[in-house]
C-alpha cells in the first residue's frame, strides 16, 4: 500500500521516516482486536508469522508499506482493517529554538478509531495519563531543535547500498555497526565511527596515557559511559562514537555535546536483535578538539592564546570584481562550512590543502597567508592557512600547529572556534597600483 498525502496544490507532504506506525485487526473475527505490527529493516529476514512491515521511500516521494507473504512476513487476508498513522513534518519551519515549548500544554490526539486502537494496544495493567491530568503538565526546551534532514539522495543510497546488502542486516564487523547506525539513526547522530576492543585500547586509551593520564578509564566521559553502559568484562566490547546533530556549546567553547543516556540505550536496545551475541555494546562520546588558526614559533611554547593574535590574510588583485567584504565572506564561508557540526567529519582527514585551494580559487584572489604577532609585537607569517588543533580539556598536552593534512583518529572530531565569529579572524588586503610598479 502507497501513503498519498498531499497539500493543496497536490505537493506531497514531509512524512517523518521514523514515526510511520501501523495496526492490523483481523476482519475474519468478530472477536479480534486491534494489533501494533512492527516495522522491519527487511522481510526476507522474517519468520512467516512475524507481524512486520517494511516501509520505503518510493521514486515518488511517496512512502510504500509493504507486508509479507507468509513465507517471509505474515501475510494479510481479505477483509483485514489497516491504520496507518504517520507524523507530519514541517520541514525546516518547524526548526524551533531554545525556549520556544517553555509553559505549552500536552496535546491528546483523538479519533474513534484512534482511541479503540489505544484500548485493544495497552495493557489494562497501566496507568495512562488523562486530560485531566495532562493539564498539570507542561513542557520546556533548553536547546534548540536538530535541523531538518532532507530523503537520501540518489548518490548517497549508490554509496551506502553496498554496504547494506554486504552487511545482510546483521552485525557483524566495524563497518556493518556504524552502516546500521548511520541508516537508522541520521536524525540524531551526525557522524559515527565503530571500532574493536583493541583499536579502543591501542587508540582512545593509548591517547590518556600518551597525555599523561594514569588513569584513562578513569576520564569522565569513559568512565560514565563504562559505568552505564559496560558489564564487568571489557574483553568483548564494541565500541560506538557517535556525534550528535544537535550542537552545544559553553561560553568557554568547550563542547559539551553528547547523546544522552536515553538516545544511547536506546541505540543499544536496537542493536541487539542483530549483533553478534558476545558482543557487548557501548556508545563512547567523541574527544571534542577545537580549530583556529594559528603558527608556529620555533623556540616558543605553543598554546591556545596563539589564536587570539593570528589572522588569515588574503591578497586580493586590484582587477577583482569582488570586493574585499565578499571575499572575506567567502574565504570564512569555506572554513566554516568544512567544519560544520552537523558534517560527518568524526576521524576526518582535515584537508588544508583544499582549504587553500577553495580560497585561492575565489575570483580575485593571488595569495593566502597567516600571521602571528606575537607579545613583542613581531609579526611571524606562513604561507597558506595554518591551523592550530587542540583539546580544550588538556590545552597544554595535546596541541599543535599545522600547515598540511591532518589525519585525526577516529575518536576525535573537530570544530570550529568561535565559528559563527571566524570572519572577524580574516583580513583581505589589495596593494595599491603604486607598490605594483
Amino acid at each position: 500500500m502507497t501513503l498519498t498525502v498531499v497539500d493543496t496544490n497536490g505537493q506531497n507532504i514531509i512524512i517523518d521516516h521514523f514515526n510511520i506506525d501501523v495496526y492490523v485487526k483481523s476482519g475474519t473475527d468478530a472477536n479480534a482486536k486491534w494489533k501494533q505490527w512492527l516495522s522491519t529493516q527487511s522481510l526476507f529476514l522474517e519468520k512467516s508469522n512475524s507481524q512486520r512491515y517494511e516501509i520505503r521511500l518510493n521514486e515518488n516521494g511517496r512512502y510504500e508499506i509493504k507486508f509479507g507473504n507468509s513465507v517471509t512476513g505474515q501475510q494479510l487476508n481479505p477483509g483485514d482493517q489497516v491504520a496507518v498513522y504517520y507524523l507530519q513534518s514541517n520541514g525546516t519551519k518547524g526548526q524551533v529554538g531554545p525556549g520556544v515549548l517553555n509553559a505549552q500544554p500536552l496535546t491528546f490526539f483523538s479519533t474513534a478509531k484512534y482511541n479503540a486502537i489505544t484500548k485493544d494496544i495497552i495493557s489494562s495493567n497501566l496507568n495512562v495519563i488523562t486530560r485531566t491530568q495532562a493539564k498539570n503538565i507542561t513542557f520546556s526546551n533548553t536547546d534548540a531543535s536538530t535541523n531538518f534532514i532532507a530523503a537520501e539522495n540518489t548518490e548517497s543510497i549508490k554509496l551506502n547500498a553496498p554496504n547494506t546488502f554486504r552487511s545482510q542486516y546483521r552485525l557483524i564487523t566495524p563497518d556493518d555497526f556504524k552502516t546500521y547506525v548511520d541508516k537508522n539513526y541520521s536524525n540524531i547522530i551526525a557522524s559515527s565511527q565503530c571500532v574493536s576492543n583493541w583499536d579502543y585500547i591501542s587508540g582512545h586509551l593509548k591517547y590518556y596515557f600518551d597525555l599523561g593520564v594514569t588513569a584513562p578509564s578513569t576520564q569522565s566521559r569513559i568512565l560514565f559511559n563504562q559505568v552505564k553502559f559496560a558489564d564487568t568484562t571489557n574483553f568483548n566490547n564494541v565500541y560506538i562514537y557517535a556525534v550528535p546533530k544537535l550542537v552545544k556549546t559553553t561560553s568557554l567553547t568547550t563542547r559539551i555535546s553528547y547523546l544522552n543516556s536515553s538516545q544511547k540505550q536506546l541505540i543499544i536496545n536496537d542493536l541487539q536483535s542483530s549483533k553478534l551475541t558476545t558482543a557487548e555494546i557501548i556508545i563512547n562520546d567523541p574527544v571534542y578538539v577545537e580549530v583556529a588558526l594559528g603558527v608556529n614559533v620555533s623556540g616558543t611554547t605553543i598554546t591556545a592564546d596563539v589564536a587570539k593574535t593570528t589572522r588569515l590574510v588574503i591578497t586580493r588583485d586590484i582587477t577583482s570584481k569582488l570586493d574585499a567584504a565578499s571575499i572575506k565572506q567567502q574565504a570564512a564561508n569555506i572554513i566554516k562550512n568544512y567544519f560544520a557540526t552537523t558534517l560527518d567529519n568524526l576521524g576526518l582527514l582535515i584537508d588544508i590543502a583544499k582549504l587553500n585551494n577553495d580560497i585561492l580559487l575565489i575570483d580575485g584572489v593571488n595569495s593566502v597567508t597567516t600571521q602571528y604577532t606575537d607579545n613583542t609585537g613581531t609579526l611571524h607569517t606562513t604561507p597558506g592557512i595554518s591551523l592550530l588543533i587542540y583539546n580544550p580539556v588538556y590545552p597544554f598536552n595535546d596541541i599543535k600547529t599545522h600547515t598540511q593534512n591532518v589525519p585525526l583518529p577516529y575518536y576525535k572530531f573537530p570544530y570550529l572556534a568561535n565559528a559563527n565569529n571566524f570572519i572577524n579572524n580574516i583580513d583581505v588586503i589589495t596593494p595599491s597600483i603604486q607598490s605594483l610598479t
